[in-house]
Formats: structure tokens, C-alpha cells, sequence
């Protein structure tokens, strides 16, 4: 009995951190009092909005507020990227979104949801992207490496090669490498460094998505 317990407990953990983690995308097509239209994208959290009922006007339309909490964005560039943790077969599709607008919701007469994505927030695209970004990443990289600190894992991919990066990448899979051996107080303080490195590495075309846990 105890043992079962145990499983039910671990499941229910299990399927709480996925809740917690899992979210969606929406596209969407705003239509203001004054007849302007406009298509916008939100990123709402799984648990706060029912899949099956978010294209029903009357229940989109209820979600403004809770859809303006979490902003609108003008633009979302995808990236396409093969998980290394798979030996290269898995592909994996993120997102980061663009130039964040305000929406007057007091003033929408409508919304429409015309696609959902799914769009966890365990994983974040770390660069400082642009729409002219948008061209280069959709290029294959020309070689990938993977980093793990304390808090999260880094997965690089390199759409340039120079000496500069070779020497970031380095720099960083050594601070990776120290987190693992270090207390949790510096391995704190090494995370922070490992984000410096990983700053300058992302001015060049070098994409960085990180999956973070608490």
C-alpha cells in the first residue's frame, strides 16, 4: 500500500511540473470598436485557458484580460533545431517573440484565435533577436555543443564559425564543467557567469535555447 502511494504521489508530482511548464502560442486577430483589425501573439500558460473552448468568440473574448497580463506581441520568429540529446532525430521547434505592443482591451470588439501552438516555458530562445534574424536561422548550423549548469542546460547552435566562438564555447564548457563540482552557492554565482558568456556569444549567429527547472 505504501509503495503504491508512492507512485500515485510521483505521478501526480510528475504531471503537476508538466502543467506547470506547458503552454501555448495563440495567434490572433484583434478587431477593435472602430473597425481596426490587427494580428497579434499571445503566450498564455496551459492551465489558464480551456484548448478545447479558446475558439468560441464568447470564451475568447472573456480571456482578454488575462490574454493583455501576459502581452501581445507583433511578431514570432520560429526556430527549427534538431535536439541533441537524441542523438540528432528528434526535431524541435521554439519561438521567440517579438516587439511587444499595447492593446487597448477596453476597445475590443472581437477576438479571433486562429492558431495554437503548442509553446512551453521551460524553453527560452536567449538571443536578441530581430526580424532580419529571421533569414540566417532558418539555415542549417554548422555544428551544435550542449552545456549544463546548475539551474539549466544550454543547447548551442552555431550558424557561424570564428575563432572568437570557438573561445566563448570553450570558455563556457569549462564554467559548465566547475558548476559540477562546486556548492550550490557558487554554482549560483557561476550561473550568472555562464549567462555573461552566453551574452556575448549570441551577438554573433549563434542561436542559444536554455531548459530551465526551479
Amino acid at each position: 500500500m505504501r509503495n503504491l502511494l508512492v507512485v500515485v504521489l510521483c505521478l501526480l508530482f510528475a504531471f503537476t511540473s508538466k502543467a506547470e511548464y506547458n503552454g501555448w502560442l495563440l495567434k490572433l486577430v484583434i478587431e477593435q470598436t472602430d473597425g481596426n483589425k490587427f494580428v497579434v501573439f499571445s503566450h498564455v500558460p496551459s492551465y489558464e485557458i480551456d484548448k478545447d473552448s479558446i475558439k468560441n468568440y464568447k470564451y475568447s473574448f472573456s480571456k482578454r484580460f488575462m490574454l493583455n497580463k501576459n502581452g501581445f506581441y507583433l511578431n514570432a520568429v520560429k526556430y527549427v533545431f534538431q535536439n541533441p540529446h537524441s542523438g540528432g532525430k528528434a526535431k524541435i521547434e521554439t519561438y521567440k517573440l517579438l516587439n511587444s505592443t499595447k492593446v487597448n482591451i477596453l476597445q475590443i470588439k472581437q477576438i479571433e484565435i486562429v492558431d495554437i501552438i503548442n509553446f512551453g516555458y521551460s524553453r527560452e530562445i536567449l538571443n536578441d533577436l530581430s526580424l532580419n534574424d529571421s533569414i540566417w536561422i532558418k539555415t542549417k548550423p554548422l555544428n551544435s555543443e550542449s552545456c549544463q549548469s546548475y539551474f539549466c542546460s544550454y543547447d548551442i547552435f552555431c550558424h557561424e564559425n570564428n575563432d572568437q566562438i570557438e573561445r566563448l564555447i570553450h570558455s563556457l564548457k569549462i564554467k559548465c564543467k566547475q558548476i559540477e563540482k562546486e556548492e550550490s552557492e557558487k554554482e549560483i554565482r557561476n550561473d550568472k557567469e555562464v549567462l555573461l558568456i552566453i551574452k556575448k556569444l549570441t551577438k554573433y549567429k549563434v542561436v542559444v535555447v536554455n531548459t530551465c527547472t526551479d
